[in-house]
């Protein structure tokens, strides 16, 4: 393994958690799914401006550039390649948890 590869495993384990805003993780998901800045933003309610700054902070929590730019948009490194996944399925766990619990049930509900 080489020197580069072990010092990015080492900042990626330390790597505090609380680091991390929840908003960038869907700031990333978007950015993987649209592969351009303008239209990730758009699809969660962010400027382009707002998506940079959110791909800046990423890039500074992971120790990665996470996107380069290539002439058709965004293109993932192998790191943001490897960590797609584990977002996405995370994001998703958060979305159906959370909406399951505001789920509504008229009959059972004791609201007036």
């Amino acid at each position: 393994m080489c020197r580069q590869s072990r010092r990015r495993i080492r900042s990626i384990d330390a790597v505090n958690i609380q680091s991390i805003d929840l908003n960038l993780l869907v700031a990333f998901n978007a950015l993987m799914q649209e592969r351009n800045l303008t239209r990730a933003g758009a699809l969660i309610g962010l400027s382009q401006p707002s998506m940079s700054h959110a791909l800046a902070r990423l890039r500074k929590i992971c120790g990665d550039p996470l996107f380069v730019r290539v002439r058709t948009g965004m293109e993932p490194t192998p790191f943001a390649e490897r960590i797609a996944d584990p977002v996405r399925h995370g994001l998703e766990m958060l979305r159906s948890s959370v909406a399951s619990a505001m789920t509504f049930d008229p009959a059972t509900s004791d609201r007036t």
